[in-house]
């Protein structure tokens, strides 16, 4: 599986497309190291953060960087088949 990071200046031009605010629930597919559902709720407010991600070594990874960034209240991740996840309660969505 190759990962492929995000660069920073397209998480924020993600987010700002999707007029990210308050409120949202932002559910990443595909979400590798976690820096867009953090991004969502550190830089815009989102009211939750929710990635999915197969591999279970980014899962980690993310969980780190989420705590980190002290968002880990608001930023979960789950180790699943993005074809399998309920986002029904996501607001946003996206994936790179």
């Amino acid at each position: 599986m190759i990962y492929i990071p995000t660069q920073p200046d397209v998480v924020t031009r993600m987010l700002s497309l999707a007029q990210v605010s308050t409120g949202d629930v932002v559910y990443d597919l595909g979400s590798g190291d976690g820096r867009i559902v953090i991004a969502a709720v550190r830089d815009f407010s989102a009211a939750l953060g929710v990635g999915v991600e197969l591999d279970a070594f980014r899962v980690q990874e993310a969980i780190g960087h989420a705590r980190r960034a002290r968002v880990s209240d608001r930023v979960f991740f789950l180790n699943q088949d993005l074809f399998q996840a309920d986002i029904s309660s996501a607001t946003v969505v996206t994936l790179y």
